[in-house]
């Protein structure tokens, strides 16, 4: 195990080339404050509390109670960091293996999140407060992209698979829908492609070269089973756990989906990506094959590898037994999931497929739940945690109006509420 991740994170030795040129962008080197570095620290949504700490063992609550006393020497460590006076153990993590949900056992069947100190997370989440400001203000990453990249989002990728779908339905055109698995994503993420790549796209060099600093000197201790191995460099990747790693990954993948929307500029074309989750609809099987092997060329320069496993294709439109689109490399399915909405050629089993799966599992959840002895404040924030999201996102590309049923439920269910 200690060989498989110390390999995978080691670094590789390909050509790297990209020669986009985009309108050069400021990065502003200021200082940070001490309200700068409070923003973040006191924001649930951006850092929530009682996670893991890092390898100093100090969690986020402890720089929150003596935010008062330490701010001064805080906001200090944290502009010397700024500056590129980062020791190693500044950087240091513990790699932590999470099985994915619904897989069986093997290693590349557990996600690697590393568990990194707060106060580089700290620094971390300022730096990508600053980035998002250039990417917003300049629009520099693909509108194809809708993850950390307002105001694109997931809901504005569904409804657009969906929509593609039921246009195709009424043209009696027939086309592919295909959903291409890209494998260790995160982990495969070739570092030099990527400060190319934010070069290219303008960002300040001060700020690449911090960046570079800080992956160069990270390095990640495996924990099995309550043991720790050695210590091995992280020479790639962006570690998952780091508050900048998805906005770094959209940055990476960047000229790949530019590259691809130039290909797939058909009215009938459709490219979406949600961090590393990208499908593409198209009505021409030369298209898919150019898709496919530019995602291969450009896996050779920026170390992705694209999994021929997992990648899966629904048909849509008007499919007949002789006009589907078929390739020898391509496994088509008839139900295809995709950023947690489950597609069909047919809108009406579709959201019946959605409804039954969603309606199935909140049910169980009210019932799970239900032995624990909660006040009223905990029901709540059970359901708006743990319940209520999935049923939203569903509705959100498939509105069928059993959201009402399903609202009565946890109320006839959650009973002995505390009385006032």
């Amino acid at each position: 195990m200690y060989r498989k991740y110390s390999e995978l994170y080691a670094e590789r030795t390909p050509d790297t080339q990209n020669n986009q040129s985009v309108q050069h962008t400021e990065t502003p080197s200021n200082n940070f404050s001490s309200s700068q570095a409070r923003s973040p620290l006191c924001n649930k949504k951006k850092s929530a509390s009682r996670k893991s700490p890092g390898p100093d063992g100090i969690p986020k609550e402890f720089y929150i109670r003596t935010f008062d006393i330490i701010s001064r020497e805080l906001t200090y460590v944290l502009n010397d960091a700024l500056q590129g006076n980062i020791p190693s153990c500044f950087v240091d993590g513990i790699i932590v293996l999470v099985q994915k949900k619904g897989s069986t056992a093997g290693l590349s069947n557990f996600r690697p999140i590393s568990l990194l100190n707060f106060d580089y997370k700290l620094l971390s989440r300022m730096l990508k407060i600053r980035m998002q400001g250039i990417i917003e203000t300049w629009h520099i990453i693909s509108p194809s992209q809708k993850c950390s990249n307002k105001p694109h989002n997931i809901f504005e990728a569904v409804l657009a698979i969906k929509e593609k779908i039921i246009d195709f339905k009424r043209k009696r055109i027939r086309g592919k829908l295909v959903s291409f698995d890209l494998t260790q994503a995160f982990d495969r993420v070739d570092r030099r492609f990527l400060w190319t790549t934010m070069a290219s796209l303008g960002f300040n060099a001060r700020l690449i070269e911090l960046l570079t600093y800080i992956g160069n000197q990270s390095s990640s201790r495996l924990l099995v089973n309550g043991h720790l191995s050695p210590s091995f460099p992280i020479q790639r990747s962006v570690r998952q756990g780091d508050p900048l790693s998805m906005m770094l990954f959209v940055l990476y993948l960047h000229p790949l989906l530019t590259t691809l929307e130039g290909l797939c500029n058909n009215q009938n074309d459709l490219i979406n990506a949600y961090a590393d989750d990208i499908s593409v609809i198209s009505t021409s099987l030369n298209k898919i094959e150019l898709v496919r092997q530019t995602i291969e060329t450009f896996g050779y320069y920026s170390g992705a590898m694209l999994s021929m496993e997992k990648t899966t294709a629904l048909d849509i439109g008007h499919i007949t037994t002789n006009n589907t689109i078929e390739t020898p490399w391509l496994r088509t399915v008839e139900r295809l999931r995709l950023l947690g909405i489950l597609f069909t050629n047919n809108i009406r089993e579709a959201m019946s497929n959605n409804w039954d799966i969603v309606i199935e599992k909140f049910r169980w959840m009210v019932w799970y739940h239900r032995r624990r002895n909660l006040n009223l404040c905990q029901k709540i924030t059970l359901l708006n945690t743990f319940i209520l999201p999935k049923v939203w996102f569903t509705a959100s590309a498939y509105y069928s109006g059993v959201e009402v049923d399903v609202l009565e439920f946890p109320y006839n269910n959650l009973q002995n509420c505390v009385e006032d």
